[in-house]
Protein backbone atom coordinates (compact mmCIF):
# COMPACT_ATOMS: atom_id res chain seq x y z
CA UNK A 1 0.00 0.00 0.00
CA UNK A 2 3.01 2.08 0.82
CA UNK A 3 1.29 4.13 3.38
CA UNK A 4 3.66 5.82 5.35
CA UNK A 5 7.60 5.33 5.68
CA UNK A 6 7.94 7.45 8.88
CA UNK A 7 8.23 5.79 12.48
CA UNK A 8 4.86 4.30 13.29
CA UNK A 9 3.10 5.33 16.56
CA UNK A 10 3.05 2.46 18.62
CA UNK A 11 7.21 2.95 18.20
CA UNK A 12 6.95 5.32 20.45
CA UNK A 13 4.63 3.84 23.11
CA UNK A 14 8.17 1.78 25.06
CA UNK A 15 9.86 5.66 24.95
CA UNK A 16 6.88 6.60 26.68
CA UNK A 17 7.02 3.97 29.26
CA UNK A 18 10.53 4.63 29.80
CA UNK A 19 10.25 7.99 30.28
CA UNK A 20 7.45 7.41 32.92
CA UNK A 21 8.64 4.12 34.61
CA UNK A 22 10.02 6.18 37.45
CA UNK A 23 6.39 7.23 38.34
CA UNK A 24 6.85 11.17 37.79
CA UNK A 25 4.35 13.30 36.32
CA UNK A 26 4.67 14.59 32.69
CA UNK A 27 2.43 16.91 31.05
CA UNK A 28 1.68 16.40 27.35
CA UNK A 29 4.21 19.15 25.82
CA UNK A 30 7.04 17.06 27.89
CA UNK A 31 6.11 13.99 26.78
CA UNK A 32 6.28 14.77 23.28
CA UNK A 33 9.47 16.98 23.37
CA UNK A 34 11.09 14.32 25.48
CA UNK A 35 10.55 11.23 23.68
CA UNK A 36 10.81 13.00 20.11
CA UNK A 37 14.10 13.98 21.08
CA UNK A 38 15.13 10.14 21.69
CA UNK A 39 14.93 9.85 17.79
CA UNK A 40 15.68 11.47 14.23
CA UNK A 41 12.95 13.42 13.69
CA UNK A 42 12.06 13.66 9.85
CA UNK A 43 12.37 17.14 8.40
CA UNK A 44 9.08 16.28 6.89
CA UNK A 45 7.80 15.26 9.79
CA UNK A 46 8.76 18.74 11.39
CA UNK A 47 7.23 20.97 9.15
CA UNK A 48 4.07 19.10 8.49
CA UNK A 49 0.95 19.38 9.95
CA UNK A 50 -1.92 16.80 10.13
CA UNK A 51 -5.80 17.65 10.16
CA UNK A 52 -5.72 18.13 13.96
CA UNK A 53 -3.17 20.86 13.96
CA UNK A 54 -0.21 19.09 15.10
CA UNK A 55 3.22 17.96 13.33
CA UNK A 56 3.13 14.11 11.96
CA UNK A 57 5.44 13.19 14.96
CA UNK A 58 3.94 14.90 17.80
CA UNK A 59 0.36 13.49 16.32
CA UNK A 60 2.14 9.82 16.73
CA UNK A 61 2.95 10.87 19.79
CA UNK A 62 -0.13 12.02 21.24
CA UNK A 63 -1.77 8.71 19.79
CA UNK A 64 0.87 6.73 21.82
CA UNK A 65 -0.39 8.29 24.70
CA UNK A 66 -3.90 7.69 24.01
CA UNK A 67 -3.05 4.05 23.23
CA UNK A 68 -1.27 3.60 26.34
CA UNK A 69 -3.96 5.63 28.44
CA UNK A 70 -7.28 2.85 27.10
CA UNK A 71 -5.20 -0.14 28.05
CA UNK A 72 -4.27 1.38 31.77
CA UNK A 73 -0.96 1.19 31.49
CA UNK A 74 -0.84 5.12 31.95
CA UNK A 75 -3.30 7.53 34.15
CA UNK A 76 -4.13 11.48 33.26
CA UNK A 77 -4.05 12.34 37.48
CA UNK A 78 -4.73 16.10 36.07
CA UNK A 79 -5.32 17.78 32.79
CA UNK A 80 -2.65 16.93 29.97
CA UNK A 81 -0.96 15.70 32.55
CA UNK A 82 0.41 11.79 32.55
CA UNK A 83 1.76 9.35 35.13
CA UNK A 84 2.29 5.52 34.89
CA UNK A 85 0.17 3.02 36.68
CA UNK A 86 0.98 -0.09 38.33
CA UNK A 87 0.15 -1.95 35.29
CA UNK A 88 2.31 0.35 33.41
CA UNK A 89 4.98 -0.39 35.28
CA UNK A 90 4.47 -4.61 35.77
CA UNK A 91 4.67 -4.89 31.99
CA UNK A 92 7.44 -2.11 31.19
CA UNK A 93 9.30 -4.89 33.51
CA UNK A 94 8.84 -7.86 31.20
CA UNK A 95 8.63 -5.80 27.89
CA UNK A 96 11.23 -2.70 28.07
CA UNK A 97 10.64 -0.29 25.40
CA UNK A 98 9.29 -2.94 22.78
CA UNK A 99 5.87 -3.04 23.98
CA UNK A 100 3.41 -3.65 21.07
CA UNK A 101 -0.44 -3.41 20.03
CA UNK A 102 -0.85 -7.30 20.79
CA UNK A 103 0.55 -6.60 24.61
CA UNK A 104 -2.24 -3.94 24.32
CA UNK A 105 -4.78 -6.50 23.59
CA UNK A 106 -4.30 -8.55 26.56
CA UNK A 107 -6.39 -5.92 28.23
CA UNK A 108 -9.71 -5.84 28.15
CA UNK A 109 -10.32 -2.41 28.50
CA UNK A 110 -8.46 -1.97 25.05
CA UNK A 111 -10.21 -4.43 23.31
CA UNK A 112 -12.89 -2.77 23.82
CA UNK A 113 -11.70 0.35 23.29
CA UNK A 114 -10.41 -0.77 19.97
CA UNK A 115 -13.84 -3.00 18.84
CA UNK A 116 -12.50 -3.76 15.31
CA UNK A 117 -13.44 -6.72 13.29
CA UNK A 118 -11.33 -8.08 10.39
CA UNK A 119 -12.09 -10.14 7.50
CA UNK A 120 -9.57 -12.86 6.79
CA UNK A 121 -9.13 -11.03 3.25
CA UNK A 122 -8.97 -7.69 4.51
CA UNK A 123 -6.54 -8.29 7.11
CA UNK A 124 -3.27 -7.66 5.57
CA UNK A 125 -4.55 -4.31 4.88
CA UNK A 126 -6.23 -3.85 7.83
CA UNK A 127 -2.74 -4.54 9.72
CA UNK A 128 -0.75 -1.90 7.75
CA UNK A 129 -3.85 1.27 8.55
CA UNK A 130 -3.57 0.01 12.78
CA UNK A 131 -0.24 1.78 12.10
CA UNK A 132 -1.48 4.80 11.40
CA UNK A 133 -3.15 7.77 13.77
CA UNK A 134 -7.04 8.75 13.03
CA UNK A 135 -5.92 11.80 11.42
CA UNK A 136 -3.15 10.28 9.53
CA UNK A 137 -5.64 7.73 8.42
CA UNK A 138 -7.83 10.48 7.16
CA UNK A 139 -4.97 12.61 5.74
CA UNK A 140 -4.10 9.47 3.84
CA UNK A 141 -8.04 9.05 2.07
CA UNK A 142 -8.59 12.47 1.25
CA UNK A 143 -5.58 12.27 -1.90
CA UNK A 144 -6.95 8.82 -2.70
CA UNK A 145 -10.87 10.40 -2.71
CA UNK A 146 -9.45 13.45 -4.79
CA UNK A 147 -7.84 11.20 -6.73
CA UNK A 148 -10.50 9.37 -7.97
CA UNK A 149 -12.55 12.45 -8.62
CA UNK A 150 -9.82 14.10 -11.03
CA UNK A 151 -9.85 11.00 -13.03
CA UNK A 152 -13.06 10.63 -13.51
CA UNK A 153 -13.33 14.56 -14.60
CA UNK A 154 -10.85 14.00 -17.27
CA UNK A 155 -12.60 10.70 -18.18
CA UNK A 156 -15.86 12.86 -18.30
CA UNK A 157 -14.26 16.21 -19.89
CA UNK A 158 -12.43 13.73 -23.24
CA UNK A 159 -15.95 12.36 -23.81
CA UNK A 160 -17.55 15.68 -24.64
CA UNK A 161 -18.19 17.67 -27.58
CA UNK A 162 -15.02 20.81 -27.86
CA UNK A 163 -17.73 23.77 -27.00
CA UNK A 164 -18.78 22.19 -24.01
CA UNK A 165 -15.49 21.85 -22.94
CA UNK A 166 -14.89 25.81 -23.61
CA UNK A 167 -17.81 26.84 -21.37
CA UNK A 168 -16.64 24.17 -18.30
CA UNK A 169 -13.21 26.32 -18.85
CA UNK A 170 -15.04 29.64 -18.81
CA UNK A 171 -17.43 28.68 -15.81
CA UNK A 172 -13.74 27.52 -13.98
CA UNK A 173 -11.91 30.56 -14.04
CA UNK A 174 -14.77 33.18 -13.31
CA UNK A 175 -15.29 31.14 -10.31
CA UNK A 176 -11.87 31.26 -9.75
CA UNK A 177 -11.99 35.13 -9.88
CA UNK A 178 -15.19 34.96 -7.92
CA UNK A 179 -17.06 36.82 -10.87
CA UNK A 180 -20.71 35.63 -12.40
CA UNK A 181 -20.03 33.91 -15.06
CA UNK A 182 -23.49 35.20 -17.14
CA UNK A 183 -21.89 38.49 -16.56
CA UNK A 184 -18.11 38.72 -16.97
CA UNK A 185 -17.43 35.51 -19.07
CA UNK A 186 -17.72 35.04 -23.18
CA UNK A 187 -17.75 31.85 -24.90
CA UNK A 188 -16.82 32.67 -28.54
CA UNK A 189 -18.85 31.28 -31.09
CA UNK A 190 -18.28 27.52 -32.23
CA UNK A 191 -16.19 28.52 -35.68
CA UNK A 192 -13.82 31.56 -36.61
CA UNK A 193 -12.79 32.61 -33.07
CA UNK A 194 -9.20 33.31 -33.86
CA UNK A 195 -8.02 30.86 -31.53
CA UNK A 196 -10.05 32.29 -28.45
CA UNK A 197 -12.59 30.46 -27.26
CA UNK A 198 -13.65 32.20 -23.88
CA UNK A 199 -13.03 35.82 -22.64
CA UNK A 200 -13.37 37.12 -19.11
CA UNK A 201 -13.67 40.50 -18.01
CA UNK A 202 -12.38 41.30 -14.97
CA UNK A 203 -14.03 44.69 -14.26
CA UNK A 204 -17.34 46.22 -14.84
CA UNK A 205 -16.17 47.92 -17.88
CA UNK A 206 -14.33 44.86 -19.68
CA UNK A 207 -11.26 46.89 -19.63
CA UNK A 208 -9.12 43.94 -17.83
CA UNK A 209 -9.43 41.17 -19.67
CA UNK A 210 -8.64 37.05 -19.40
CA UNK A 211 -8.30 35.33 -22.88
CA UNK A 212 -8.85 31.53 -22.66
CA UNK A 213 -7.85 28.80 -25.96
CA UNK A 214 -9.39 25.25 -24.75
CA UNK A 215 -7.67 22.26 -26.37
CA UNK A 216 -10.03 19.44 -25.23
CA UNK A 217 -8.15 16.38 -27.03
CA UNK A 218 -5.90 13.66 -26.46
CA UNK A 219 -2.46 14.46 -28.07
CA UNK A 220 0.71 16.32 -25.89
CA UNK A 221 -0.05 20.27 -26.58
CA UNK A 222 3.36 21.14 -28.59
CA UNK A 223 4.87 24.75 -29.07
CA UNK A 224 3.16 25.47 -32.32
CA UNK A 225 -1.03 25.55 -30.40
CA UNK A 226 1.31 28.26 -28.40
CA UNK A 227 2.84 30.56 -31.07
CA UNK A 228 -0.18 30.53 -33.05
CA UNK A 229 -2.20 31.73 -30.22
CA UNK A 230 0.44 34.37 -29.66
CA UNK A 231 -0.73 36.01 -32.92
CA UNK A 232 -4.16 36.16 -31.75
CA UNK A 233 -3.19 37.71 -28.52
CA UNK A 234 -1.01 40.09 -30.06
CA UNK A 235 -4.14 41.38 -32.69
CA UNK A 236 -6.18 41.20 -29.67
CA UNK A 237 -3.65 43.41 -27.67
CA UNK A 238 -3.84 40.59 -24.81
CA UNK A 239 -1.83 40.94 -21.31
CA UNK A 240 -3.47 37.92 -19.87
CA UNK A 241 -3.79 34.62 -21.31
CA UNK A 242 -4.14 30.76 -20.59
CA UNK A 243 -4.48 27.54 -22.64
CA UNK A 244 -6.34 25.16 -20.98
CA UNK A 245 -5.84 21.45 -21.85
CA UNK A 246 -7.00 17.90 -21.11
CA UNK A 247 -4.12 16.81 -21.93
CA UNK A 248 -0.27 17.83 -21.19
CA UNK A 249 2.05 20.02 -22.68
CA UNK A 250 5.43 19.48 -24.33
CA UNK A 251 8.74 20.79 -22.97
CA UNK A 252 8.95 23.40 -26.23
CA UNK A 253 5.29 24.64 -25.54
CA UNK A 254 6.07 24.94 -21.90
CA UNK A 255 9.27 27.29 -22.30
CA UNK A 256 7.27 29.25 -25.21
CA UNK A 257 4.46 30.08 -23.11
CA UNK A 258 6.70 31.40 -19.95
CA UNK A 259 8.64 33.60 -22.31
CA UNK A 260 5.28 35.28 -23.02
CA UNK A 261 3.70 34.84 -19.91
CA UNK A 262 0.79 32.62 -20.92
CA UNK A 263 -0.61 30.51 -18.23
CA UNK A 264 -0.61 26.64 -19.13
CA UNK A 265 -3.11 24.73 -17.45
CA UNK A 266 -2.36 20.71 -17.66
CA UNK A 267 -5.71 17.93 -17.42
CA UNK A 268 -5.09 17.26 -14.22
CA UNK A 269 -4.31 20.65 -13.27
CA UNK A 270 -7.53 22.02 -14.84
CA UNK A 271 -9.41 18.88 -12.57
CA UNK A 272 -8.49 19.70 -9.68
CA UNK A 273 -9.18 23.43 -10.14
CA UNK A 274 -12.57 22.00 -11.09
CA UNK A 275 -13.19 20.68 -7.87
CA UNK A 276 -11.77 23.05 -6.03
CA UNK A 277 -14.21 25.21 -7.65
CA UNK A 278 -17.16 22.46 -7.16
CA UNK A 279 -17.87 22.88 -10.94
CA UNK A 280 -19.39 19.46 -12.02
CA UNK A 281 -18.74 17.92 -8.71
CA UNK A 282 -21.20 17.29 -5.67
CA UNK A 283 -20.28 16.65 -1.95
CA UNK A 284 -21.21 13.27 -1.93
CA UNK A 285 -20.79 12.60 2.16
CA UNK A 286 -19.61 15.19 5.26
CA UNK A 287 -18.29 12.96 8.26
CA UNK A 288 -17.18 14.46 11.85
CA UNK A 289 -14.57 12.72 13.54
CA UNK A 290 -15.49 12.43 17.22
CA UNK A 291 -12.97 11.72 20.40
CA UNK A 292 -14.02 11.67 23.92
CA UNK A 293 -13.66 14.73 25.95
CA UNK A 294 -11.45 13.65 28.63
CA UNK A 295 -11.41 17.12 30.56
CA UNK A 296 -15.46 16.51 30.80
CA UNK A 297 -15.54 13.20 32.40
CA UNK A 298 -12.78 14.78 34.90
CA UNK A 299 -14.54 17.58 35.75
CA UNK A 300 -17.84 15.32 36.71
CA UNK A 301 -15.89 13.17 38.99
CA UNK A 302 -14.42 15.92 41.04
Amino acid sequence: MGIISQKKWMEYMGPILELLKDGDIFTNTQVIEQVSNKFDKDEEDEKTFVSNGLTKYADRIYWALTNLKKAGLIERPERAKYKITNEGKEIFLKKGINIDIKDLEHYAEYREFKLIHRDKESKETNQQLDTLTINELIDYLIPLNHNKAQDELLSRLHKMNPFSFEKICVKVICNLYKLDELVFGLTTQKTRDGGIDGVISLDQLGLDKVYIQAKRFTPTVRATVVRNFLGTLKEARASKSVIITTSDFAGDAENLAKEHNIKLIDGKEFASLMIKCRVGIDIEKTIEIYKISEDFFEEMNE
